[in-house]
């Protein structure tokens, strides 16, 4: 038998409790108050209020039956007309259940200052069945609807649960393999969030508002759809463990024509890739953290304009790639950073688990010919290269 998640009934009443508010206030926003000749008008706007969280508080009782109403009804394939049919059916007994008991409480507790409301004939009841009714009928969707939820949340833990207890069972070796399979996602994940950061973004977007204010609509235009097209690359990536060499070349261009917009006159730069190279298979995003530390570490911190190169070629059996930028320009006095910092790291570190040892990763940072990111890897052919212009 499937297990059914608990009723918690506190966290059933604040929600309902809640909703009756949030109908108290919708009640008293957009109904006139009538009072009686006689009538006390404060009595009357509590009593109206109060009926209104009536109405919540009864739907709350029956939400448990909703719910195994949800469970039991068949809503699935040539089920889904008799299915219909029967909510339709629960909705409408439920719905005349909650009106006669909110009537009879009504007529039940009489008001001290004399005013009740006449809604005890058979006419005013049948009267109450009005586009009013129309919060019961989405009270019962809701519930419905929150059945499911609470259902599939239920089943996940349960999922969840039952994993762990899998988990548990494996050997030794398997769990040191699952862990390693963990860092790696953790790693990869890690490194992509590393790519593109906020700031960026800032600079871009600003740096197209310039070119708004300035007029220069056209430029502004294209400006976006580079943002937009490296935001496609890097969500489209996301799920993509390997790339061709081309895709990430591509990727690069549309990154360094943003940056473009930001430095204008202080950067140019290169890309010169073999034609042989450009169907390797790399992991996603290999180039990039190379890129965005020759722009942090290097054109930034330039007073003068300076170039930023790649360049990848075949030698043998080893794919190699190369991004070269221009030596940074620091004040008087002022040390040279010492190194690229996380992003490289995080590079080294998926290299390690992609390629093992067969990998070499060199960096040379602000010589007098400027700082040298070197890497080789195993030359392999993608399984589809499909050509990407950038």
């Amino acid at each position: 038998m499937t297990s059914r998640p608990p009723i918690r009934w506190p966290l059933l009443f604040a929600i309902w409790t809640g909703l009756g508010i949030v109908l108290m206030a919708q009640t008293f926003a957009t109904v006139p108050i009538e009072v009686p000749r006689g009538g006390d008008r404060t009595m009357v706007v509590v009593w109206l209020g109060y009926l209104q969280m009536m109405r919540a508080w009864l739907w709350g009782l029956l939400t448990p039956l909703i719910f195994e109403l949800r469970r039991r009804i068949p809503f699935h394939g040539g089920w889904i007309p008799l299915g219909l049919f029967l909510h339709f059916a629960f909705c409408a007994v439920l719905l005349e259940w909650v009106m006669v008991m909110r009537i009879w409480i009504w007529a039940a507790l009489a008001f001290k200052s004399g005013w009740s409301m006449p809604f005890v004939s058979f006419q005013e009841i049948t009267a109450q069945f009005s586009a009013r009714q129309l919060l019961d009928v989405l009270a019962y969707l809701g519930t419905l609807g929150g059945g499911y939820i609470v259902d599939l949340l239920h089943e996940r833990q349960l999922a969840l649960v039952r994993e762990n207890e899998l988990r548990l069972r494996l050997s030794a070796t398997e769990l040191q393999q699952e862990q390693l399979r963990s860092e790696l996602v953790q790693a990869e994940m890690k490194a992509l969030k590393q790519q593109l950061h906020p700031h960026f973004l800032f600079n871009a977007l600003n740096a197209v508002a310039g070119l708004v204010r300035l007029g220069e609509n056209a430029q502004a235009v294209e400006a976006l759809s580079r943002v937009s097209a490296l935001l496609r690359a890097l969500i489209g990536s996301t799920g993509r463990p390997v790339v061709t060499l081309e895709e990430e070349l591509a990727y690069c261009r549309t990154y360094l024509e943003i940056e473009k917009m930001r430095f204008d006159a202080r950067l140019s730069f290169a890309i010169d890739a073999t034609p042989e190279s450009l169907v390797a298979e790399v992991p996603t995003l290999l180039l990039q953290p190379m890129v965005e530390n020759a722009i942090k570490h290097g054109i930034a911190r330039r007073r003068t304009p300076g170039w930023v190169r790649i360049r990848t070629w075949v030698e043998g059996e080893r794919l190699h790639l190369e991004v070269v930028n221009d030596p940074a320009e620091m004040p008087r006095g002022e040390a040279a950073p010492p190194s690229h910092g996380v992003g490289l790291a995080t590079t080294r570190q998926r290299m390690a688990r992609a390629f093992g040892a067969e990998f070499t990763l060199d960096c040379q940072v602000n010589t007098p010919a400027g700082t040298v990111v070197r890497l080789a890897v195993p030359f392999k052919v993608a399984e589809s290269a499909v050509p990407v212009r950038a």
